[in-house]
């Protein structure tokens, strides 16, 4: 790809990291068999070292839905979710999340699918298994908040649960009390909520300051994004009264854009020089990552850039689905991030009844 030229191109670059040394020094740039048929593919999650992704035409279509093994360099491609509605609508707000049902020895995916309808929310829930190669509905009971990981928000896996931030479709964006995290249990398939911490005080202005979800050092983490980043923790998972605010960080012009944690604790940001940096929240250094320019540029789009820990595994080495027996190579705890280049410019869940 010509960097100078006019055209407006974007590639899907991924890169699997170490995490155990200030380097933070490439292991593996595992080459990506697909094409994404607008933008780019948004990572649900990564679990046992696979990878879920999906892709969305420009008019909201599902075109891909992938598990893939960056490092066998083998995938499975999903069906799509078939879903109908009783009434039309002009599209579909869809939500993806990935993890792994230790009971079953099976990894999942869940699909939710609702109408652009405020008054009459009216999700759809599937659920698909790779051991059983087909989706099958699943009870929606307890999911009151709708959610989108097509806005670039994708879920945050912790215990076997995935976690979105969902909102009340019937109030508005500056109530604060229309604001939920939606859990979903892969071994139980129900849904859950969890409050955010400070129940009542979080409020969103614009699509701007979109709350989002990630896991800091093996724990729920929420952060809130206004003229700072609030990260919150909670520390005993399920104990809503466990949440700590930990850091309050100035998002200044030369830093901007969490993109995730560290093992260390250290933020992951974009920067003003269009590269990654670590932050230390403590001392306030601040360290480039070397990931050139080229794999992250200007024009970072929701979802664009995806961080988060990987462990590289044998899984889909034959087709199945079982949990790796041995680990291959000492990545434990590295990181992979999908980069976007435009050359132009079961634990404690509240179920609701």
């Amino acid at each position: 790809m010509d960097p100078n030229s006019d055209s407006f191109s974007l590639i899907d670059h991924y890169s699997v990291r170490f995490d155990n040394n200030d380097a933070f020094d490439e292991c593996v740039k595992p080459e990506f068999p697909f094409t994404p048929s607008a933008f780019f593919f948004r990572i649900v999650g990564s679990c046992n070292g696979l990878l879920c992704l999906f892709d969305e035409t420009l008019g909201g279509k599902l075109h891909y839905l992938l598990l893939w093994n960056p490092l066998i360099g083998k995938s499975v491609t999903v069906p799509r979710p078939e879903v109908s509605f009783t009434r039309g609508h002009s599209r579909e707000f869809r939500t993806f999340g990935f993890g792994f049902d230790e009971w079953r020895n099976d990894y999942k995916v869940v699909a939710i699918t609702s109408p652009d309808m405020i008054q009459e929310f009216q999700p759809r829930a599937k659920i698909y298994s790779l051991n059983s190669g087909i989706w099958r509905a699943i009870s929606p009971k307890g999911l009151r908040y709708s959610t989108s990981t097509s806005f670039g928000m994708p879920q945050a896996y912790l215990n076997g649960v995935a976690h979105w931030v969902g909102k009340d479709p019937r109030k508005q964006w500056s109530d604060a009390e229309c604001f939920c995290i939606v859990a979903f249990s892969m071994m139980d398939e129900v849904f859950g909520e969890i409050s955010l911490p400070e129940k009542g005080t979080v409020r969103v202005n614009n699509l701007l300051d979109l709350k989002c979800l990630s896991i800091f050092q093996d724990s729920l983490a929420f952060i809130e994004v206004d003229s700072h980043y609030r990260v919150w923790v909670m520390k005993k998972y399920g104990m809503e009264e466990s949440w700590a605010l930990l850091f309050i960080v100035n998002t200044s012009s030369a830093l901007h854009e969490l993109v995730g944690f560290r093992m260390n604790g250290e933020f992951v940001m974009g920067s003003s020089s269009r590269s990654l940096v670590s932050y230390d929240p403590e001392s306030k250094q601040v360290k480039d990552l070397g990931i050139p320019d080229s794999e992250i540029q200007k024009g970072n789009f929701f979802g664009a850039i995806h961080l988060e820990k990987y462990v590289e595994s044998l899984v889909l080495l034959e087709r199945g689905a079982n949990a790796p027996e041995q680990m291959v190579g000492t990545s434990d705890g590295s990181l992979t991030q999908n980069g976007l280049n435009d050359a132009k410019g079961t634990d404690k869940l509240r179920e609701e009844e």
